[in-house]
């Protein structure tokens, strides 16, 4: 079971959320995650959602990733958010890589730090 912190950071007039994992992360954990995100945290100002997977395992098989990515393109607020995702190894950036061809309309880039993702997201 991972352990998920959340934190909102103010950019300009615009807000990024930031949702870090540590531990052993399945696949229905990351959608709970966007579910409490919509619930709880997003607001009209929020152009960016980072997803910090650096220092957790992810349990999860490249077919398992078609949920996150059917629940990703049934939301339309996710059009005008981008995701950036922070991975630290080859066998994690596959995920975003292949989130990135099946996505229809939201904007996801994997990363390999904060500042990188953060720059991407303002700009």
């Amino acid at each position: 079971m991972a352990d998920i912190v959340y934190d909102k950071v103010e950019v300009k007039n615009f807000c990024v959320i930031i949702r870090s994992f540590y531990g052993s992360v399945e696949t229905q954990e990351v959608l709970d995650s966007f579910l409490h995100i919509k619930d709880s945290l997003i607001c009209k100002n929020v152009i960016g959602i980072v997803t910090d997977f650096e220092t957790a395992k992810l349990n999860f098989r490249l077919p398992d990733i078609q949920k996150v990515i059917k629940y990703i393109n049934s939301e339309p607020m996710y059009e005008h958010i981008k995701l950036a995702i922070i991975v630290d190894t080859p066998g994690k950036t596959v995920f975003p890589i292949m989130a990135q061809t099946l996505l229809k309309n939201a904007k996801l880039k994997p990363f390999t730090t904060l500042k990188a993702a953060m720059q991407w997201i303002c700009n």
